[in-house]
């Protein structure tokens, strides 16, 4: 399975890999919308600016440039929080990136 944007309804759907939806998204923890300040650290150390427009416990969508380069292990620096979150890129349409945390840390 993947995962695919759906940018005009703004919702994420399951799409198996001959492309048939296989419904909603069942989440681990609830996601909040935001219009937050990020940069994503990437593996060579380069940082790529982003917008975090959802967040949970457990990961969060972000709008990027769609031409820059994301290693698949990133750190999410949340500018205005002092906030670090370790991820893993999960997901990934155009300008859009899914991530799933694996740890946090307060500056």
């Amino acid at each position: 399975m993947t995962t695919e944007a759906g940018r005009r309804s703004g919702r994420l759907r399951l799409v198996a890999q001959d492309g048939v939806s296989c419904g909603g998204v069942d989440r681990a923890a609830q996601r909040y919308r935001t219009f937050l300040a990020g940069k994503l650290r990437r593996d060579d150390g380069g940082f790529v600016l982003c917008v975090v427009r959802d967040m949970s416990k457990s990961g969060a969508r972000l709008v990027v440039d769609p031409s820059a380069k994301l290693s698949t292990d990133v750190e999410l620096h949340v500018l205005s929080r002092n906030e670090i979150f370790n991820g893993t890129v999960v997901w990934r349409e155009d300008d859009i990136v899914g991530i799933r945390f694996t740890a946090w840390t307060k500056i």
